[in-house]
């Protein structure tokens, strides 16, 4: 018999035509075992997977299906900007049929009026969310940031964003608003439209801190101080960019340099002969090549941006505007190369600090003081050094007056980044010593704690504070936290319950080493650091920037285009709703 066959034909035969020998045979063999269930053969596996392996294998509901990929499309068209039209072409069509033929896709018209549902919902939950945190007493402070854009189709929008950080420290931000603002763009429109819209979140009456956050525009400015129970504040980062306008203005022969670099990219932009000419000439000279920057205008940090990309490209650049004569417009002098030179080292760290300031998920006004402080010591130590290029020391002090005339006394000018300076672990006030505010600065802590919080006079003063081995990360630090042992020590026994957290927030070592999060430091200390934690919550809160106005009217931008312009306001104010929020609501749930 051949290997691997079996004896059933065999067998058959000799039942059919021998059947005495058949039955001999058949009496001979082992019987065949049993087949088992399922369920015997593994007896120990648990239901759950036996449900889940169902599960998997079950056909989802037309229903299901017909919603999920609804969603997904709205969720597309949102993010991706594109024109509604684009789910009604074959080639998109046949795309989602190739891979599920079950997919019955409606009609671009159905989708836009999908899209409005869907931003309806995302803008009740986000109602939903303020109201129930609200009455659970969550949150007690409101920070805001709003701004006026004009779009290609000539139609304003006004937008609202709001921040708060919750019980559980986590940091929100959400967009309940990009309206279509017709009217003009006064200050008391500007104000009955703030108005209107922190009425419509109930936000107005209760005893929550509100705080816009806006940049410096005459009517935008106005339009808060006239909107009731609303503090100011300037954005940090379009101040700062002032500040830059100025030393560029000022400094003679930098306008003329920005001038001809602009001019330089916006060529390499608009000519391929010309980037490629770049190219060769950077591998010539063994520069990795990067192109020249040509932000817009209105960007932050952009004049640092191009500066820094035609300096990385200087030797390329130089030969070009010497052997080629389609560059030669844009040669610069010897005196023009040096003032570029100082200006990317000046302005290095100013690039520095606007991208601590433009962040969105962890606190940003801490960060203020520090940067301004980083910046100021950064252009000193800069005119002060033997050997750099006096062009670029005039740029140096020009910009550093500049500064120090936006950001007084380093940036302790305002209460906000005072009191977020001494609540930061990693500093605890000790910029403000340099110019006599700590002691004030903690006044001031003290009385706003009072205000909102009853807090009894009789406490008790017996407080043990670990001092510890310090090590600090700077001389500036080691010697602030000197200063506040030998404080502690001097201070008289009567001391208020805000001021004894005060001995026991300054008297931790070190506090801010290897801190990955001021909210996470700050949530782990809230029980022995309950009157400072709940200010901390208040300041933190606030954005040091109006970034996030900013990145809502890039989304803008990016859905009216000169192929879109012919968008209807409120389609776009549902799709800019929808790509802003749709995340940010969707994480709250999931952490609540």
């Amino acid at each position: 018999m051949a290997k691997g066959s079996t004896t059933t034909t065999l067998l058959r035969h000799l039942e059919a035509k021998h059947e005495t020998e058949g039955k001999e045979v058949r009496g001979k063999m082992k019987p065949p075992a049993p087949k088992r269930k399922a369920e015997e053969e593994h007896p120990d596996e648990p239901e759950a997977k036996k449900n889940s392996l169902i599960k998997m294998f079950a056909q989802e509901s037309d229903a299901a299906l017909d919603k999920r990929i609804t969603d997904s499309i709205i969720t597309f068209l949102a993010d991706s900007g594109v024109a509604f039209q684009v789910v009604g072409r074959s080639s998109f069509v046949n795309m989602i049929k190739t891979a599920n033929r079950r997919i019955k896709l409606k009609s671009p018209k159905t989708y836009m009026r999908l899209t409005k549902v869907k931003a309806e919902e995302i803008d009740k939950s986000i109602r939903d969310i303020i109201k129930t945190i609200r009455e659970e007493g969550d949150i007690t402070s409101v920070a805001f940031t709003t701004d006026i854009w004009t779009s290609r189709s000539q139609d304003a929008y006004m937008s609202l964003t709001i921040h708060f950080i919750d019980k559980f420290w986590h940091l929100h931000r959400f967009t309940p608003f990009v309206k279509p603002f017709p009217q003009s763009h006064t200050g008391v429109n500007i104000s009955l439209g703030l108005s209107d819209m922190i009425l419509e979140l109930n936000l107005k009456g209760d005893a929550i801190d509100l705080t816009c956050v806006n940049d410096n525009a005459s009517n935008m400015k106005l339009g808060i101080k006239l909107t009731p129970g609303l503090e100011q504040y300037l954005c940090d980062n379009h101040t700062l960019e002032l500040a830059n306008g100025g030393a560029f203005k000022n400094v003679e022969g930098m306008a003329n340099v920005c001038k001809k670099t602009k001019a330089m990219a916006k060529f390499t932009h608009q000519s391929n002969v010309a980037l490629e000419e770049l190219k060769r000439e950077a591998a010539k000279e063994g520069i990795p090549f990067r192109k020249l920057k040509n932000p817009p205008d209105t960007r932050w940090s952009g004049r640092y941006d191009n500066l820094a990309s035609v300096l990385h490209l200087k030797r390329a650049i130089k030969n070009l505007c010497d052997d080629n004569e389609s560059w030669e417009a844009f040669a610069l002098t010897q005196t023009e190369w040096k003032l570029v030179e100082g200006a990317v080292k000046c302005l290095k760290p100013v690039k520095r600090m606007i991208k601590a300031l433009e962040g969105e998920k962890e606190p940003t006004m801490d960060k203020v003081i520090a940067e301004v402080f980083n910046i100021q010591t950064t252009l000193r130590t800069f005119i002060n050094t033997p050997g750099n290029c006096g062009y670029g020391i005039v740029f140096a002090r020009e910009l550093k007056a500049q500064i120090e005339a936006r950001f007084p006394d380093k940036g302790t000018d305002r209460v906000q980044r005072r009191m977020a300076n001494y609540l930061s672990p990693k500093f605890r006030g000790a910029h403000l010593d340099q110019y006599e505010k700590m002691e004030s600065t903690k006044q001031e802590i003290e009385e706003k704690i009072k205000s909102y919080t009853d807090i009894p006079e009789d406490a008790d003063d017996t407080i043990n504070v670990d001092q510890g081995d310090l090590s600090p990360t700077s001389k500036m630090i080691k010697r602030h936290e000197e200063k506040l042992k030998r404080m502690r020590t001097l201070t008289g026994p009567n001391k208020s319950k805000i001021r004894i957290e005060m001995d026991r927030y300054e008297g931790y070592t070190d506090p801010g080493k290897n801190m990955k999060s001021i909210l996470e430091w700050w949530r782990q200390h809230e029980a022995v650091l309950p009157l400072l934690a709940s200010l901390a919550k208040r300041i933190l809160a606030i954005p040091a920037s109006s970034s996030k106005s900013e990145r809502v009217f890039s989304t803008g931008g990016n859905i009216v285009t000169a192929k879109k312009n012919r968008l209807s306001p409120k389609n776009v104010e549902c799709l800019i709703e929808i790509k802003e929020n749709m995340a940010m609501v969707d994480n709250f749930i999931m952490e609540d």
